[in-house]
């Protein structure tokens, strides 16, 4: 069974992704033993457990009056402040919970998400504690597996995909919310909250941007909880478009003016003025699938290498060349970077036929960008799927870096400030 259907039953993960995913609450109840094989492991079946192995971040959470959290420095034994009556977050799994990064991609790949955007703490309540009323600004799958909590949500209406930060009543405001907020702010004293009881075995999905609030029962209460957030299309266009802008030297020009007399800042506008004249012809190269994410966008790192996919010569790396192994006819390339070989770091050790050794010499001669066709062209006796896996050897070794944007569309005119 798959992971999320395990963790959606006894209703099918169809029905969930049809009729919940990601606009409305879901819950399930039933026995534990149905989840994934990770959530049955010992060192998940309680704060104690996790404790003997972790030593990364935990928050605590001051009680329920107040929705601020206080992070404490990694390998902080986090019994202590449970044991003062606080509620703790075990902030990141993945390095200390076997099989964390193996579910991860699993379950990113069932919601057709890329894994990047998802994460898995835990969380541990002293009986009468929890989190006080709050949102956040990503989806969340809430799965118990110790004791009894109980969870209130209900829709917060106010901002729709909320963006930046948890928030609550009685935060501290950050800038990003006061973007987003229109002729008030969120206030949940506006909704009715429903009720999730939450026992060992249940699982609870909220959506983005659902007020909600826990309290453990009369026991200690633990919980894994799995944070969906995928970069918002405001973040990736952002990110595409600062990657051509960054290709023109007049926008990478300071703006001088201000402060500088009348004349500098009437120069300041003009040129304002002309670089804002030029930037929808260059908001316009960005095309969907690169906000998308296709693995045919030029922004995908993870897509097979093509003629056109471009590189560019790491120059802090150093190739060595060894002989070639009489045992088995391979020759060894070392990449490493460094004053000397010696005292530097190896980044990579492999054996490729000789006939291959062409591609790396080749590669360590560039001194500018260049596309993978151009090492097609210059290297004879290469096979290309050949050359795409030493294209790939090479970045793993940082003897090239791959370059996933978009080269600026030329001409663009120039103009000083």
């Amino acid at each position: 069974m798959s992971v999320l259907a395990s963790i959606t039953a006894p209703v099918p993960a169809r029905i969930f992704l049809e009729s919940h995913w990601p606009h409305a609450a879901f819950e399930s109840h039933g026995d534990p033993r149905r989840l994934p094989a990770f959530f049955q492991q010992r060192v998940l079946q309680s704060a104690a457990d996790l404790a003997t192995v972790y030593l990364g971040r935990i928050s605590i959470v001051r009680g329920q009056a107040n929705s601020d959290s206080l992070e404490l420095p990694s390998n902080t034994n986090p019994l202590s402040p449970l044991g003062m009556g606080l509620t703790v977050q075990f902030r990141d799994l993945r390095p200390y919970v076997p099989g964390t990064s193996e579910l991860i991609s699993a379950f990113a790949a069932e919601l057709g998400i890329d894994e990047r955007a998802v994460s898995l703490s835990a969380y541990a309540s002293p009986p009468g504690d929890g989190f006080s009323l709050h949102y956040d600004p990503g989806e969340i799958f809430s799965i118990q597996l110790q004791g009894r909590k109980v969870f209130q949500h209900a829709p917060m209406r106010e901002i729709r995909n909320p963006y930046g930060a948890p928030w609550g009543p009685g935060a501290a405001v950050f800038d990003d919310l006061c973007f987003q907020v229109g002729p008030r702010f969120p206030d949940p004293a506006q909704v009715t909250l429903n009720r999730t009881d939450m026992r060992p075995g249940s699982v609870l999905f909220l959506p983005r941007g659902t007020w909600h609030c826990t309290e453990a029962s009369g026991e200690p209460s633990f919980s894994i909880s799995i944070a969906v957030q995928p970069l918002s299309a405001c973040t990736l266009l952002l990110s595409r478009l600062r990657t051509l802008l960054l290709q023109d030297a007049d926008w990478r020009a300071p703006i001088y003016g201000a402060g500088g007399g009348a004349s500098a800042e009437e120069a300041a506008l003009r040129r304002s003025a002309d670089l804002l004249a030029r930037l929808a012809p260059i908001i316009a190269q960005i095309e969907p699938k690169d906000l998308v994410g296709c693995a045919d966008s030029a922004y995908s790192t993870t897509s097979s290498v093509n003629a056109a996919t471009r590189f560019l010569r790491e120059p802090r790396a150093n190739l060595c060349l060894e002989g070639i192994d009489a045992a088995d006819g391979l020759a060894m390339v070392k990449i490493w970077h460094g004053t000397t070989q010696a005292s530097g770091t190896i980044s990579l050790r492999v054996k490729v036929a000789p006939a291959q050794i062409p591609v790396f010499e080749w590669l360590d001669r560039q001194a500018g960008a260049f596309d993978a066709g151009a090492v097609r062209e210059a290297i004879t006796g290469v096979s290309w799927p050949e050359i795409q896996k030493l294209l790939d050897l090479a970045v793993r070794g940082q003897l090239v870096r791959r370059l996933a944007f978009r080269t600026l569309k030329q001409p663009v005119p120039a103009h000083g400030g």
